[in-house]
């Protein structure tokens, strides 16, 4: 029975300092706003076989680890409603002035909730609206570095509180602009 204590003691060791699990690197294509084939076999595809915004945070949020997700220099639109983060996600963009995600007059763009960290890095953030962040709502923990909100509103007739991000959780901000 010594050797069991002895094991159950390391891995009790092991598990107080380890250190959180790398996932995958998402890299996405420009093109239409369409979810994941099949979210959560370690591949982002959509039914067409591209690697869409939406397809590769649906497969991050179902893949153990803080993924990464790789922006093109491109504009991309989120076309059918906000794209909501469920598990901790890095969100590189190839510059500010060259990756945008696109909201729509009627959604934003990204949901971030409770107990989820989230680092967006040299990305736009454009025309998203809603009652409450027109880009982002955050009740996460958000960490926001060179990136540009531009044109995003929070709709008066139902409240309008944060134009580019409402926050009730954690937020920082390096070296972004706000244009609204």
């Amino acid at each position: 029975m010594a050797w069991l204590r002895t094991i159950t003691g390391g891995l009790l060791v092991a598990l107080l300092f380890a250190t959180p699990a790398r996932g995958l690197t998402l890299v996405v294509d420009p093109g239409d706003d369409v979810g994941d084939a099949l979210p959560g076999d370690g591949i982002c595809a959509t039914a067409g076989g591209r690697c869409s915004w939406r397809a590769a945070v649906e497969e991050a949020n179902a893949t153990a680890g803080q993924e990464i997700v790789l922006l093109p220099a491109a504009r991309i639109w989120c076309a059918t409603g906000a794209v909501r983060v469920s598990d901790d996600l890095v969100i590189q963009g190839a510059g500010a002035s060259l990756s945008t995600l696109r909201g729509t007059a009627h959604s934003r763009v990204l949901e971030i909730p409770s107990g989820v960290k989230v680092q967006l890095l040299d990305v736009t953030l454009e025309g998203g609206s809603a009652s409450r962040g027109g880009a982002i709502l955050n009740a996460g923990i958000l960490d926001i570095q060179r990136s540009r909100f531009l044109r995003n509103r929070a709709r008066i007739s139902e409240g309008g509180l944060g134009g580019a991000i409402h926050n009730s959780g954690e937020l920082r901000d390096r070296k972004s602009t706000r244009l609204n």
